[in-house]
């Protein structure tokens, strides 16, 4: 079976936030405390270090603007919860494409900068013509879009019979996760037009 980036152990997740913690000790002595405190950065460091052990079904159903996720970019936040995905064919885009995170991070910037919004045609029923997308958060978004889109439509096309009831679990839980994605894209998307 798959093994989801963030496993439900829990081990993985507390090796993660040791290393921000000590992300955020390596960063301190660069810049006086009062400015790296109230940076952005330093905010969405703290808000993601929070929701590493909030439950999937918990924040599938939180509100995007609440006081948890306030300071989560939207992208990052797609990111973590395709990361949480049981399923390996729901993976981010990064490992859809082959690529390392750096490297993706790096075409989307190539292909904000020359106004190329769509990672791919599967996306274009989230986001319709005339839909701006010109910084590489919302590239990144359109991207997890894609993902959600293609795995999505991938589970209408096939038709397999589940082998156990831990498969038919974890296949539910990959289908609700790529329906948040979905869900939440769109409501971007709406957002922006």
């Amino acid at each position: 079976g798959a093994t989801p980036a963030i496993d439900p152990s829990g081990q993985s997740k507390v090796s993660l936030v040791q290393e921000m913690a000590s992300l955020e000790v390596a960063l301190s002595p660069l810049c006086p405390p009062e400015a790296f405190h109230r940076s952005r950065a330093y905010a969405e460091l703290r808000s993601l270090r929070r929701i590493m052990f909030t439950p999937t079904s918990d924040i599938l159903v939180m509100d995007i603007g609440s006081a948890e996720l306030a300071d989560v970019r939207l992208s990052t936040l797609l990111l973590h919860v395709l990361g949480r995905s049981p399923d390996d064919r729901l993976c981010r885009p990064h490992e859809a494409s082959g690529q390392s995170p750096l490297e993706f991070l790096r075409l989307a910037d190539e292909r904000s900068r020359k106004g190329d919004a769509s990672p791919g045609a599967a996306v274009s029923r989230l986001f319709p013509r005339g839909t701006a997308v010109s910084s590489v958060e919302s590239w990144l978004v359109t991207a997890c879009a894609e993902r959600a889109q293609t795995y999505l439509e991938g589970r209408a096309t096939s038709s397999g019979t589940q082998s156990s009831t831990a498969t038919a679990s974890a296949d539910s839980s990959a289908v609700q996760i790529a329906k948040w994605v979905a869900e939440t894209c769109r409501a971007f998307a709406a957002r922006r037009r």
